[in-house]
Order: structure tokens, then C-alpha cells, then sequence
């Protein structure tokens, strides 16, 4: 069995039960360094998804939307946390093939929350604020300042 074998919808269930309220907020301490792994690589396919997970959990984290069930908000947190993690199941620092678990994780939690991101996506594009995208500087700012 590979290691890539081992992921999957049982793995990441498994790692959301894990997750606690205030992991959301240190995942958004640490924006910048997903936005920034996501720019190459296996992962730049994701780098839109990328963004959109970070709203949603910014905007789940200030109460502006919260049509949202705890399990997805889990499942976003960990998928995050893993592709920060470079001592995963497959680290990163191994060329080429270091970070095609982050995008197997990354992409198997896309596809579980699938329905509840294009809710909320639809939701952002009805409230105004899908013009204004705060970038991962913002969003640490407002998460320092307790916003």
C-alpha cells in the first residue's frame, strides 16, 4: 500500500475530529504561508480554492456567515494545517513528489465540501463583498486586532 493509499475520505474525517475552535484562528495567523505554498508546484492548481477556504473561515470565525456546519469548518482547518506541515505523511522537502499528498488531502476536502463551498461562494457574490478580497496581510491584521 502507498503512502497516497492511505488518504482518503476516512483520513481526513478522522483528522477533522481533531481540529478545535481555535485552530481556525491560528490557520488564519498563518495565511500567508498557505497562500504562499500554494503558488507552485502540485498545489498551484488550488490557489483560488486556496483563497476562498481562507474567507470562509474568516467569515465563519467573525459570525458574517455561518450556514456553514462545524464538520466542514473542521475539514477546511485540517486540509489547511496538513499542507503547512512538512513533516506530513510524505514530506515536503522530497523533490518532486513531496507535495502530491497536500493536493491528494487538498483535493479530497474540496471534493467532501464541495456543496457547502459553492453555497458560500454564492453567498459572498449576494452580500457585495465579493469585489473586495482581502489578501492573507489583511486577514492577520483583523485576527491580531481581535475583528
Amino acid at each position: 500500500m502507498g503512502v497516497l493509499d492511505r488518504i482518503d475520505t476516512g483520513f481526513l474525517k478522522r483528522g477533522a475530529r481533531s481540529v478545535r475552535r481555535e485552530d481556525v484562528t491560528a490557520t488564519l495567523r498563518r495565511a500567508r504561508e498557505v497562500e504562499t505554498k500554494m503558488t507552485g508546484g502540485a498545489l498551484a492548481r488550488f490557489a483560488g480554492e486556496g483563497r476562498l477556504l481562507l474567507r470562509l473561515l474568516d467569515d465563519w470565525r467573525t459570525g458574517r456567515y455561518r450556514d456553514v456546519s462545524w464538520k466542514t469548518i473542521a475539514s477546511v482547518v485540517f486540509a489547511l494545517l496538513y499542507v503547512l506541515n512538512p513533516m506530513d505523511l510524505m514530506p515536503d522537502v522530497i523533490i518532486a513528489t513531496g507535495l502530491l499528498d497536500d493536493a491528494t488531502v487538498l483535493g479530497l476536502a474540496l471534493k467532501l465540501i464541495g456543496q457547502d463551498l459553492r453555497r458560500y461562494e454564492a453567498w459572498r457574490a449576494g452580500t457585495g463583498d465579493a469585489a473586495f478580497v482581502p489578501g492573507p496581510a489583511e486577514e492577520a491584521a483583523a485576527i491580531e486586532r481581535g475583528a
